[in-house]
């Protein structure tokens, strides 16, 4: 006996598409296996750029794929957050038609990367809670709820959205039609199709009102850090939704304030008159006491970021900006308990590791600060270099170059460069003062005479050589300051490391001297 066939429709799978980095091939193959039984219950069918053929338009390709899925898995790890191509068009698309209702983007976080103020960083993650599939008991295990979760976004999918409101006034014309002795009969269905309308607008105004939030909320996240320019994309995606949200607008106000803040006329008319508007408001406090440390007013400064936090306790960047202050003042104690709670707040956030790893560094704290920097070295030249500065007072030369490489590599990379982190002035002792290094050159220009250094303190007379000329090419006309801040590192060298106090002057007498 045989089941007689139904005739109902069968849901077309959803086409999924999977951005990921091939430097996670062996990841990525391993949860496709883990997702192919929901293939099987013809839920989903999989693309990603595996399954093209030799002689197919490769970028084409996967246009035309990502603009047809109805799933978008991002597979998130350092190699995807730092791939141009994935980062900057696949994921920057799939937000896209996210946005638009044309696709649901899910991020699968694969390994720890400092992904928590990514565009993406609002949407559910899997595994659950966000944790990496690589700090789970099993790969299995993170899998298996990887496949639960999807399961759950494509039986959504699937199912047959509600009444639209087109069909509602078809059915209520067509009900006006009937013959009066059906009237009343008709007349509750309609109420009832209405209320059932009713319901489901209300539904879909309260999914919009959370959409509005969880940008707002990224928007404020960002500011938390001091990501002042990529806070802007979310307020905007939030005014998109609702042109006449007032926390959105403040906060695209404070994106464009931040960003003139390297010219004091056009900064302070502009910060004054919105804390006097909104005197309450812990971001607008944050630049103000940034306008005033510029100008060395540093009580004042601290007044102001000390009113940032309790305004708002989770401003990472208040505590920050106090621990720099103190480090200015000298009170290195106060300034590592400051940069703690920075990091505690915000650890994907390097600048904060990276201060707090020199602040150990200066307290004599080599092995400690030396576990900070491992933290944060990938693609963040700065953390590299400081980190090579301790290798070379423990005598560690080989390994302090093969870091200072490291730096020169990324700071030679623009997909690297461009990177918010990557972007912030550097300061270094110099023999009587600070050194502030801003442009690309000229940390590159402070890279090469660091790696110089170390080839000389090697016995590399040659490499030295050679790495000192292109220094020299890269900083132009800041050399006597750049050199300065070398200067007062190899100095340090000699004084801490005797087998290597002759190499360390006739370094600063040949190459540093003016």
């Amino acid at each position: 006996m045989t089941e007689p066939k139904s005739n109902a429709a069968v849901p077309t799978p959803l086409r999924v598409f999977i951005s990921y980095s091939h430097k996670d091939d062996e990841l990525h193959e391993k949860l496709v296996i883990a997702l192919s039984q929901l293939q099987r219950d013809g839920l989903v069918e999989r693309w990603d750029d595996r399954e093209m053929t030799a002689g197919t338009e490769w970028a084409g390709n996967i246009d035309q794929r990502l603009n047809e899925a109805e799933i978008v898995l991002l597979l998130v790890s350092p190699d995807f957050v730092a791939s141009g191509y994935c980062y900057d068009v696949e994921m920057s698309r799939a937000l896209e038609r996210h946005k638009n209702g044309e696709a649901r983007v899910i991020p699968i976080i694969l390994r720890p990367s400092d992904w928590k103020t990514a565009p993406f960083a609002r949407l559910k993650a899997l595994p659950k809670d966000g944790k990496p599939a690589t700090e789970w008991p099993s790969l299995d295990r993170a899998f298996v709820n990887v496949a639960d979760g999807l399961r759950s976004v494509a039986e959504e999918l699937l199912t047959p959205a509600g009444p639209s409101e087109q069909s509602v006034r078809t059915l209520v014309r067509a009900s006006a039609a009937r013959r009066p002795k059906q009237f009343a009969l008709i007349a509750v269905a309609a109420a009832i199709v209405l209320l059932a309308v009713g319901l489901w607008f209300v539904s879909r105004n309260h999914q919009r009102a959370e959409q509005i939030g969880n940008y707002t909320s990224q928007g404020d996240d960002l500011l938390n850090v001091g990501r002042y320019a990529q806070a802007r994309e979310p307020y905007r995606q939030a005014l998109r939704l609702d042109p006449a949200n007032a926390r959105a607008k403040l906060g695209i106000e404070i994106t464009e304030l931040a960003a003139s803040k390297s010219d004091a006329v056009s900064f302070e008319q502009p910060l004054t008159q919105m804390l006097a508007q909104s005197p309450n408001n812990s971001y607008l406090r944050v630049l103000n006491g940034d306008n005033l440390a510029a100008q060395r007013r540093w009580n004042d400064a601290r007044h102001e970021y000390e009113q940032a936090k309790k305004l708002n306790p989770k401003l990472a960047e208040a505590y920050f900006r106090l621990g720099v202050i103190d480090d200015k003042q000298g009170d290195i104690r106060d300034s590592i308990k400051m940069y703690e709670k920075a990091v505690d707040l915000s650890h994907h956030s390097p600048q904060y590791v990276d201060n707090l790893a020199y602040e150990y560094f200066k307290h004599g704290d080599y092995d400690q600060a030396v576990a900070e920097y491992g933290q944060i070295l990938y693609h963040f030249p700065l953390a590299a270099l400081e980190s090579a500065t301790i290798r070379r007072l423990q005598g560690d030369l080989e390994q302090a170059r093969e870091e200072e490489l490291t730096a020169i590599g990324w700071l030679t990379d623009s997909s690297v460069r461009s990177l918010p982190e990557n972007q912030l002035p550097w300061y270094f002792p110099g023999l009587s003062q600070y050194v502030t290094i801003n442009t690309p050159n000229d940390k590159l220009c402070y890279a090469q005479f660091e790696l110089s250094a170390t080839l000389y303190l090697k016995g590399d007379a040659n490499g030295a050589n050679d790495h000192a000329q292109q220094a020299l090419q890269a900083c132009g006309s800041r050399s006597t300051d750049l050199k300065t801040a070398v200067r007062w590192e190899i100095e340090r060298v000699a004084d801490e490391r005797d087998e290597l106090k002759t190499h360390a002057q006739a370094y600063c007498q040949k190459f540093l001297s003016e």
